[in-house]
This record gives structure tokens, sequence and C-alpha cells, in this order.
């Protein structure tokens, strides 16, 4: 394991020294979304629905959980892109979103220019306080795995969620039990899922609920995705070992995932929670919520 990484109080894996929040706020905010990665890349029909499927299964997740609200809204923290924003938006929900740099919203979304604001996540969420705005449900999209105080921002955003509010954090599955067997058996050479500076907490279910605990918020539900890391176990299908095979795992996903999710959401989610009971899937997604007084 990279020494640098420790086991944390919570029961999930962190960086022991991890960059400023200066430098965080200066990688992000001039570097991250414009280096050429996805950000700055077009997606095309077959990725677009299934960003569209992946939503849908999220929305059914927290569906159940959701407070009653004549006004709902949304405030995506690390909105990135913005496919969050126009999936919510058509269905008659208020939504903001908040990143470092609008960067990739301008790319993928400029019409939700408006509905976004730029700054660390800590100086949105005490601005948002401070003007006395609630939200029925906040958003953290592969966003905990990258801030330097996963605690502090999940009791800022306790600070700016209604009361019975929801949160639904997703973030990668690391250290699983698919990974270091894996690793162990000589399939793999490397911690793969290691990315930094990027991402600075390598999380799994308990740990991320005992962060979220801590923080204020009730635990609801937990499930996982699509286990793309089967295929680590097959030696014609293992994109670590050659990433020239990462494309065609992908797509396997992408089609598997959709079919799941068009026979019934409801079964597909049932299927993740089981698969997140035994550690299996390459992210954890939770929902949590916001105790009334």
């Amino acid at each position: 394991m990279n020494p640098g990484i420790q086991k944390n109080s919570f029961g999930f894996h962190q960086v022991a020294n991890p960059p400023s929040e200066a430098e965080l706020s200066a990688y992000y905010g001039q570097t991250y979304f414009q280096q050429e990665r996805a950000y700055s890349q077009t997606y095309d029909e077959t990725e677009l629905r299934y960003r569209e499927t992946q939503l849908r299964l999220r929305y059914d997740l927290i569906a159940p959980f959701l407070p009653q609200d004549p006004a709902p809204s949304l405030l995506d923290v690390g909105c990135g892109e913005g496919f969050t924003l126009p999936f919510f938006a058509n269905r008659g929900w208020r939504v903001l979103g908040a990143d470092h740099s609008d960067f990739a919203l301008r790319q993928h979304h400029p019409g939700y220019a408006d509905h976004f604001v730029q700054g660390s996540f800590g100086e949105v969420l005490t601005g948002l306080q401070q003007r006395g705005e609630h939200f029925s449900v906040i958003w953290l999209g592969n966003v905990l795995e990258h801030v330097r105080d996963p605690l502090a921002l999940l009791q800022g955003c306790a600070q700016v969620a209604r009361p019975g509010g929801l949160m639904l954090i997703d973030v990668p599955n690391d250290f699983s039990v698919l990974q270091m067997a894996a690793l162990e058996s000589g399939r793999i050479d490397h911690e793969f899922w290691v990315a930094l500076p990027d991402h600075l907490s390598y999380f799994n279910a308990d740990g991320l609920r005992a962060l979220a605990v801590a923080a204020g918020w009730e635990h609801c539900r937990t499930v996982s995705d699509f286990p793309i890391d089967f295929n680590l176990f097959h030696p014609l299908a293992n994109y670590v070992e050659d990433r020239k095979r990462g494309s065609a795992a992908h797509q396997q996903r992408q089609a598997l995932e959709q079919l799941l999710a068009g026979i019934s959401t409801a079964k597909t989610l049932d299927f993740y929670e089981a698969m997140a009971n035994m550690g299996v899937g390459r992210s954890i997604i939770s929902v949590f919520k916001l105790p009334k007084p």
C-alpha cells in the first residue's frame, strides 16, 4: 500500500498529508477542468443515454425518501459538466450547481450558467447559509474523494439542507474486495485506483456511513453500481493489464446497466444494494437524511 495513504478513524483510507486548501483551489480552479479529459470532449448518443440511465437510477434511489416539498430544489456540489441540472430542472425542480470552475459546465450545458456559483465548496456553502438558502437535496457526485476535509464538507451541507432533506453521495469504491483480491492474486500489479493528487480519500460503504453520521446525517440506503472490476479476473478483459481494453469494458458496462435498468430500476437497485452489502461494485451511492429538529 502507498505509505502516504492510511486508514482513518472512520474506517476508510485517506492521504496522510493532503495539499492545502489554497493548493487545491488553484489546482481545480485553473488546471483540473482544463486538462484534456472528459470535461473537454464531446459525447456520443450511447454515452448520453448511459448518463441518463445513471441519473434515473439515482433519482429512483432517493425518491422514496424525498420530503414533501411543493417547490423541490437541488444543490449540486461539484456539478462539473452539469448533467444533473437539466435532469432535475426538467422535472420542475429549482437547481443550483457549484464548482471551482465553470469551464466544464460551459462546455456541456452553457444554458445553465445562470444556475451556477463558482468558488471553493466551503465558501459556496457559507455564502448560501448566510443568505438563508436551503435545499431539498444536496448532490455530491464523485466529489467527496477530492476534498481535503470531507467531514467539514458534509457538516456544511447539513447547514444548507432543509429539515428532512436528503444528501446523495456517489464515490468510488476503493481498496474493495475485488480490487484487493485482484492485487493479491497477481492479476494486477499496482493499486490502480490510487489517483493523486485528485483523490485524497478512498471510501468503503461503512466508512462513508460513519463519516456522514458524524456530520449529523441519518443513513437511508446504500447501493453500488455495475461491477466493472469483474473484468480484472478475465485475462482477455483485464483493462489494468492492458489499458486498450478499457473502452470495451466501459461499453460492456453501458450496455448491461441500461439493460438492467430497462427491466426494472427498482430491481436493479435491489441487486446493487446486495452487491454494496458485499463490498462489490465500482462505486458506492448512499442516501442520507437530515433529521428534523
